[in-house]
């Protein structure tokens, strides 16, 4: 569930868990596979409601390791949304190509890919 999307249904679930109390305890393998950002945040929403987290690794890095991290993931998060704008527009073109035959009187002498 990491990475910068906090409105993935599993975590908007977790988080209600969590403030309705049904849940005492995280065990988490790594710290940043519950969020990658905002952790302080979770950790004191989690206190507040009872829940306690608990860290298996406790891997201990260096200020520049840890910037170098949260930049590849900041890096990563970024680039998986680019890659899915291209898909979204691959799609879109070929649903206006689909959509406009070259017959069709309401067509634009700019075409659809003017759209993009």
């Amino acid at each position: 569930m990491g990475g910068m999307n906090f409105h993935q249904k599993r975590f908007l679930a977790l988080m209600n868990a969590v403030e309705a109390g049904t849940v005492g305890a995280f065990v988490l393998a790594h710290e940043d596979r519950l969020t990658r950002f905002g952790d302080e945040w979770f950790e004191r929403f989690c206190q507040q409601h009872g829940c306690e987290i608990m860290v298996l690794n406790q891997e201990h890095l260096w200020p520049e390791q840890e910037l170098v991290q949260d930049l590849l993931t900041i890096t990563h998060g970024f680039s998986a949304r680019l890659y899915g704008l291209r898909n979204y527009r691959k799609t879109l073109k070929e649903a206006l190509h689909a959509d406009v035959s070259p017959q069709d009187p309401t067509r634009s002498d700019a075409g659809p890919d003017s759209v993009l």
